[in-house]
């Protein structure tokens, strides 16, 4: 979470380009969970994006907030890119992602999962 402010604060990704968003989960008035939509800074391919900075606090996980979260980001990403990648070395987000249809199968170096969009 702190990179995410981090960058943000210094300009380094506002989520404000085209295709690109940040979205945030709510509990009450207290921001619980964040997930963002990028333009793939890896690929430099303006057909593939990344999911970026997914975070549900703790206290507050296994209520479901991450799949909304990721499944927004889904949908956006649907409506800019071919692909959307990500990258993560955590087992249980490894199966929230399979479980949305993420492929482990790609062919992208700075990757471990991605889901196709036809368009």
């Amino acid at each position: 979470m702190q990179r995410l402010v981090e960058e943000y604060e210094y300009g380094k990704n506002r989520f404000d380009k085209a295709g690109e968003a940040l979205f945030v989960a709510r509990l009450d008035e207290r921001i619980v969970g964040v997930c963002g939509l990028n333009l793939d800074p890896y690929e430099r391919d303006p057909d593939v994006g990344r999911v970026r900075h997914l975070f549900v606090e703790q206290s507050v996980r296994k209520m479901g907030i991450a799949r909304a979260l990721v499944s927004e980001v889904v949908r956006e990403a649907a409506n800019h890119y071919r692909v959307l990648l990500l990258r993560t070395r955590n087992p249980e987000a490894d199966q929230l992602y399979r479980s949305l249809g993420f492929s482990t199968a790609t062919v992208y170096h700075h990757a471990t999962h991605q889901m196709r969009f036809t368009r």
